[in-house]
């Protein structure tokens, strides 16, 4: 265990993110970097699609890896689907994941760890920490943890800026609405704002927001005003 303190690990993070690493990388310094009292910690990180899965990309730390290969759906009674539906910072005892969701398909060894974190950082991002410590040990922590968050989400703000703006308009335009953006759509076309639909389809309005941008790209028109005339005509 070494000597950081909480404030010092935040800041190592952040001298670290300012080297604009890959985020594999990242999840592997976060795995020895992130534990506020020194621990090797288990990390992954998942990404929703537009089918509404969210597939785990990168692992490192835990004692088996074999989850990496796992998806789940984002309307799944699971604490992973929950975290990134009400995009808040989660921390659960993983002793009794069971018991609060009989249904989840846990990852092989989350028994050795006694504390899961999760938090979204972007509509579709989410973060994930497996700690060997109880989690009465970390009741004094949450601010801690949404530090840790925001510093994240700058930085996943950031990469998501970039990718969205490395996808050609053309391209767009050539790909058709998924389901969920088509039912997006409908209400939008039916004077429901982003609020109403997220409330409606029991999504954030974060992701609801995000998810009308895309449309719009993807039917060439700049807003809702040039929707609605592109309809009327």
């Amino acid at each position: 265990m070494d000597s950081l303190n909480a404030s010092d690990r935040l800041r190592t993070i952040v001298d670290f993110l300012l080297h604009f690493p890959a985020r594999e990388q990242l999840v592997v310094f976060l795995s020895s970097g992130v534990c506020p009292f020194g621990e090797v910690v288990g990390v992954c990180t998942g990404y929703l699609d537009n089918d509404g899965n969210i597939n785990f990309e990168f692992s490192h730390g835990f004692n088996d890896l074999s989850h990496q290969k796992l998806k789940v759906h984002i309307s799944a009674d699971d604490p992973t689907a929950e975290t990134l539906r009400s995009m808040k910072t989660k921390v659960m005892n993983l002793h009794t994941v069971f018991k609060q969701y009989p249904k989840v398909i846990a990852p092989a060894g989350i028994a050795d760890y006694g504390t899961g974190v999760g938090f979204p950082t972007t509509s579709r991002r989410i973060y994930i920490f497996a700690f060997v410590d109880e989690i009465e040990r970390f009741e004094n922590m949450s601010e801690y943890f949404e530090c840790l968050r925001s510093i994240l989400t700058f930085w996943e703000t950031l990469q998501e800026s970039r990718s969205i703006k490395e996808v050609s308009k053309p391209k767009l335009l050539e790909a058709a609405l998924t389901q969920r953006q088509e039912r997006i759509l409908e209400l939008i076309n039916n004077g429901k704002t982003n609020a109403m639909i997220a409330v409606h389809l029991g999504y954030s309005e974060s992701l609801i927001r995000q998810e009308t941008i895309i449309i719009y790209r993807k039917l060439g028109v700049d807003g809702r005003r040039e929707l609605k005339r592109s309809v009327a005509s």
